[in-house]
């Protein structure tokens, strides 16, 4: 039994490069930092998690869809401020445009928290409520 896992840690030992003396980091002309260089990432692990890649990449997809739609909902409401539009309009689409700001922050740094709650549910509600605005 020793013998065997003895036998299988070399194997492991020599796919990674370890044995030999060969270092497991690839030579420093790859990047500045070799170990983060995605060709290390691949040989040094034996499966490499792509699921969690793909559903991360469509989460950020979808976000930025969502961030996009905001953004052009306020660039149209600005853009059709006339100079007769109430000054509640006014503040209403300058309040939503920091809270687009607050909800970026929200989906894309939650680490720093937002001043106040904010979701795309209620930033559509907002967008709906200032458009019924004269």
């Amino acid at each position: 039994m020793a013998r065997q896992t003895s036998r299988h840690t070399k194997a492991m030992s020599t796919k990674r490069g370890i044995s030999r003396g060969r270092s497991p980091h690839p030579p420093s002309e790859c990047s500045d930092y070799p170990e983060l260089s995605e060709p290390y990432i691949i040989n040094r692990f034996d499966v490499f998690p792509t699921f969690h890649l793909s559903r991360t990449l469509e989460k950020d997809q979808q976000r930025s869809k969502d961030t996009n739609m905001l953004n052009n909902a306020l660039k149209t409401l600005a853009h059709n401020l006339s100079d007769t539009a109430s000054t509640e309009k006014r503040a209403a689409v300058e309040d939503l445009f920091w809270l687009i700001q607050e909800y970026r922050v929200s989906v894309y740094a939650q680490e720093l928290r937002t001043s106040v709650p904010v979701s795309l549910k209620k930033l559509k509600k907002m967008i709906k409520h200032i458009e019924r605005m004269v």
